[in-house]
């Protein structure tokens, strides 16, 4: 039973509704016996979902429910075959059913419990069933017409299952209606029928559609509900002419075809120009049968005469349809028809055909022709620059078909010449008068035209060796003729030419053979076109071909070496129509290829080759190249050969010797002679004037197109023996030649100098023991430089190849002395060797490896003493002397070092330090050290202001005031001057006393050879005194005074 505080539950919802909380189900399914799954899914994530279902015609049953948090409930009766899940990520709870029959068909609902069933799911209509089979629909209407204001529809619904159907019934537009009656479902063998009746008002049934709906589990349907009426179709009607189907002049027939009409009551009425026919029209009527719905259709021809239709006279069928009962007659159909709505676009095209120029140009009486195509029976009229020409010439109407009509006119050729315009016009009234002109009089010839004679060389090539071509560009759209002309004067023959009528312009060429009588050397050849009846223009170009014949014979240059290539000849020739032939003695050659051009004063160039070996033409062989001209029987030759291509080339050769190195290091030598020449000439040798071939082979090397080379291989042994060798070249083309070379060399020239000294560039690189050999008006001669130590050869020799000029040549050769001969007592030359046996030693020698020496001096300096600066300066001689400048223990920088090299090789370095005065003056000690670390040896000298000035005692100047002055001035003043370079100490006595604990002592002023001082007294003080000392003191020199007795 369904419990009680469900019901209580249910009757809280309404008051409850206050949550938006929404609930999701399927709408309805029908599903077979064993299992289902429904769903519920609700917008909270909180929440217990219960599933209360309800059979149709029971009550609600409440069966379970199931909570978010995972508990759950399930009603004791459906435990076997229900159960519930959750699902928490969508908020989705599941009713599982298992076992489920017939009797679980039901609308199952899914509700929140919060307090109550606040919130529902709409429902799922679950229907269980075997098998589902959709109705069928049937609708009833009331037969008669009745009596009352009302009317009774029916539907029936038969063969479904299951037995769950709903009616619903509609108005046109979707309106629902409720007055209806659905009875339950009746049970007719394995199906079910259901019957529905709904009442009308009999003024709706009249002006409204009604329709029958039913919702089934296996599929809605619906069918309207139509009140009976009779039926009635209208007639489609088509007309068209059958005209072009008869024979030319019968009758034309006009067919009007109603078709698909019921009931048969249809009467036809033919209209021509709107007026009726009277003729009776040939008629058919039939009956088609589509199911049980029948129509009928009804053919009526009527026939008109053939001029009636062609003039455009209009048709008209017309068709009134007669019902037998129901609706009044219907407003009858028609159609009308003409020729010119059969052809309603068609304008008509004209085709004009004047005669051809040539016909105008040789007849007497010419004719022109229009062609009107059209299917209208038109009037075709002439007129002649503008005007009717009827009333001069006849116009004949030749002939007409069922598509055009022909015209023609005939004028006399020289009316025609005289014409401007020719037009044919054609006239209907289906279209607006149309017309074609055609310009009869030609274009002029244009100024852009261009007319040029030529000589045709493809009919020259064809074997027509006097064919002309005129080449006529730019032309206007006109006919024409051309003419060619011999000095002015026409040929007989006219050319015709018929233009195509497009705006471009044109080109062509017209082609004429000259007749044999004119084949004379003084005739000149033009052509002239003859554009229209009246204008013409003469070619600007003129050919004369029969010229002279000439010919031109070449040698065509060549690559390939002498001897195993080939070699070209060319040969040209110029008339009317050469044709060339080769020979070589009485033998005729073929030639390897023609060509062929043509000049544009017609003559033509005819070129052609042969090939002959090069042994052939190295052989001197004479090649005759003949020319002919048959047309106008002449003949030309000419002939060549190697002698006649080269007739003053001598040819140059070129010697070259081994080179002096070689003759010395190697066992063997080759000298190797190149004969440049295009000739194959024989080449010889001579050693010293004489035929080598019985001492040594001579070998022929190479050989070219161009040169010939020879070798000569000798021993160094021999080689070094000889004084000249001489190459000789020998051939019939040209007075043997021959070259030849001084290989003994010049002797060592009496003005040659060489001198050895040491390299200083090589010293300052760090390389310290490089020696140079230096040497001056050499000879051009090859050579080679030793360096000896105590005049013994070391082993490398330095060869040089000089070159051949005439002038004197300067060289220098450098050698790096090795550590073993880098003693004392070694003295070092070197040798020019030149040619085989000339030598010459350096006159000067070289004796690097001294001993090691310096000196150490004082740079006179103008400065005053003590305000100045003192320079000293070191020079160190010797093999590579390095300086040191020492102060005590402290090192000092060079103000400069300055290198110098002797001829003998020793270095001087030359050092200076500036120190200051002070320091000088104070007598200190400066030392310079000259180091040589090649050699390990080592020497310094020291100085200073004492050893500079060692016997230099200063001398001393005393003045005393005068007496005037002592007897006159308060003050006086002594003064004294020490003569001397160094800062000595000045102090005074007066009476042989110390004055400084009386009176002041100034030391005026001092230079750097004296020092002043000055004495001030009383006046008073100076007359007591006897005698006034002035003494000088420094370590450099002993004690020194001067005494002046002042008493007097």
């Amino acid at each position: 039973m369904f419990p009680a505080y469900l019901l209580l539950l249910l009757l809280l919802a309404a008051v409850l509704c206050v949550h938006s909380d929404v609930l999701t189900q399927p709408g309805s399914m029908v599903v077979k016996p064993v299992s289902l799954t429904l769903s519920c899914r609700i917008s909270i994530t909180r929440y217990c979902l219960h599933w209360i279902r309800q059979p149709e015609g029971k009550a609600l049953e409440w069966m379970g429910y199931k909570c978010s948090s995972g508990g759950t409930e399930t009603k004791d009766l459906l435990k076997s075959k229900t159960s519930f899940t959750v699902n928490t990520s969508s908020n989705t709870v599941f009713l599982q059913g298992k076992n489920f029959q017939t009797e679980d068909t039901a609308v199952y609902y899914c509700t929140r419990c919060y307090a109550a069933f606040d919130y529902w799911g709409q429902g799922t209509i679950v229907t269980v069933s075997a098998s589902s089979t959709a109705p069928t629909l049937f609708p009833l209407a009331q037969c008669g017409s009745g009596t009352g204001d009302m009317m009774t529809l029916g539907c029936i619904a038969t063969g479904f299952t299951p037995a769950s159907l709903t009616f619903k019934w509609n108005e046109e537009g979707g309106n629902s209606l409720t007055d209806f009656v659905q009875y339950p479902a009746v049970q007719t063998g394995g199906s079910y029928m259901g019957v529905s009746q709904l009442r009308v008002k009999r003024a709706d049934w009249d002006s409204k559609k009604f329709e029958c709906a039913v919702e089934h589990s296996a599929g809605s349907k619906k069918v309207p509900v139509k009140k009976q009426v009779q039926r009635v179709i209208p007639p489609n009607i088509t007309l068209y002419p059958r005209w072009e189907e008869l024979e030319v002049g019968s009758k034309v027939g006009i067919l009007c075809i109603l078709s698909g009409f019921y009931p048969d009551k249809l009467s036809v009425e033919w209209l021509l120009d709107d007026k009726t026919v009277t003729t009776s029209p040939v008629q058919r009527k039939l009956q088609s049968v589509e199911g049980e719905e029948k129509t009928f259709s009804l053919n009526s021809q009527l026939e008109l005469d053939r001029s009636q239709w062609t003039q455009g006279s209009e048709v008209t069928c017309k068709a009134t349809h007669n019902a037998a009962q129901g609706p009044p007659t219907g407003t009858p159909v028609s159609r009308t028809t003409s020729i010119c709505s059969v052809f309603l676009s068609s304008t008509p095209s004209i085709d004009l055909e004047t005669p051809r120029f040539r016909t105008v140009m040789t007849q007497t009486e010419v004719t022109a022709t229009c062609v009107v195509h059209s299917a209208y029976d038109a009037k075709v009229s002439w007129i002649l620059d503008g005007k009717d020409p009827t009333s001069r010439t006849p116009v004949n109407q030749a002939s007409r078909t069922t598509q055009s009509i022909s015209s023609n006119l005939t004028l006399p050729s020289s009316q025609w010449k005289t014409l401007n315009t020719i037009t044919c016009r054609a006239e209907h009234r289906c279209f607006n008068s149309t017309e074609k002109t055609s310009n009869v009089k030609g274009h002029a010839v244009s100024s852009t035209t261009t007319v040029l004679i030529r000589r045709s060389l493809p009919e020259l090539l064809k074997g027509d060796s006097a064919v002309l071509e005129c080449a006529i560009t730019q032309l206007s759209s006109s006919d024409l003729y051309v003419t060619f002309q011999a000095n002015g004067v026409d040929f007989p023959e006219k050319q015709y030419v018929d233009l195509p009528a497009s705006k471009g312009p044109h080109s062509l060429t017209r082609r004429f053979s000259i007749p044999k009588s004119h084949w004379k050397r003084d005739n000149t050849f033009t052509c002239k076109v003859n554009q229209g009846f009246s204008n013409s223009l003469v070619s600007s170009s003129k050919v004369k071909l029969f010229g002279e014949l000439s010919m031109e014979l070449l040698l065509v240059p060549s690559e390939e070496s002498s001897g195993s290539g080939t070699q070209k000849l060319m040969c040209s020739g110029w008339g009317f129509n050469p044709k060339i032939k080769w020979l070589s003695g009485s033998e005729q050659r073929s030639a390897a290829d023609n060509e062929i051009r043509m000049g544009e004063d017609g003559h033509v160039a005819l070129t052609s080759h042969i090939t002959v070996t090069q042994q052939e033409w190295n052989e001197g062989k004479d090649f005759i190249c003949e020319i002919d001209d048959k047309d106008l029987q002449k003949t030309v030759r000419k002939s060549t050969s190697l002698c006649t291509a080269f007739p003053s080339s001598t040819p140059s050769l070129h010697l070259e010797t081994p080179r002096f190195r070689t003759v010395m290091t190697q066992t063997e030598v080759t000298a190797t002679c190149v004969v440049h020449s295009a000739y194959d000439a024989k080449v010889s040798w001579l050693l010293d004037g004489k035929d080598p071939t019985s001492r040594t082979p001579v070998t022929q090397a190479s050989s070219t197109t161009q040169s010939i080379s020879s070798n000569l291989t000798l021993p160094s042994s021999q080689w070094k023996t000889l004084n000249t060798i001489t190459c000789r070249a020998e051939h019939r083309c040209f007075n043997s030649t021959e070259k030849t070379s001084n290989v003994k060399g010049h002797a060592v020239s009496s003005t040659t100098t060489v001198l050895i000294r040491r390299s200083l560039p090589e010293l300052l690189k760090g390389d310290s023991a490089v020696l140079e050999c230096a040497i001056t008006q050499l000879s051009s001669s090859d050579l080679y430089v030793t360096f000896q130590a105590n005049g013994v050869d070391f082993p490398e020799k330095q060869y040089v190849d000089l070159p051949a000029s005439k002038g004197p040549h300067s060289l220098t050769r450098r050698f790096s002395i090795p550590k073993s001969h880098w003693k004392t007592d070694n003295t070092f030359t070197c040798k020019v060797n030149q040619g085989f046996s000339n030598s010459l030693v350096s006159s000067s020698k070289v004796k690097l490896f001294g001993e090691l020496s310096m000196e150490l001096l004082l740079v006179p300096s103008e400065e005053s003493s003590g305000s100045g600066t003192q320079k000293l300066m070191c020079s160190g001689w010797g093999f590579n002397p390095k300086i040191k400048w020492l102060s005590g223990s402290e090192q000092r920088s060079a103000a400069d070092n300055e290198i110098r090299m002797g001829e003998d090789g020793h270095v001087a370095l030359t050092s200076h330090i500036t120190v200051t005065q002070q320091e000088w003056n104070e007598g200190k000690d400066f030392i310079c050290e000259v180091d040589d670390k090649d050699l390990q040896k080592t020497v310094r000298k020291s100085t200073s202001l004492c050893t500079a000035f060692p016997s230099s005692t200063p001398s001393l100047h005393l003045e005393t005031p005068r007496f005037r002055t002592v007897m006159t001035q308060t003050e006086v003043t002594a003064t004294c001057v020490v003569h001397s370079a160094y800062d000595a100490k000045v102090s005074w006595l007066l009476d042989g006393k110390d004055p400084t604990s009386r009176t002041p002592v100034t030391q005026a002023s001092s230079t750097t050879q004296s020092i002043s001082s000055n004495l001030t007294l009383p006046s008073s003080q100076w007359k007591t005194l006897n005698t006034i000392t002035c003494r000088a003191e420094h370590r450099c020199f002993n004690s020194t005074e001067k005494t002046s007795n002042v008493k007097g």
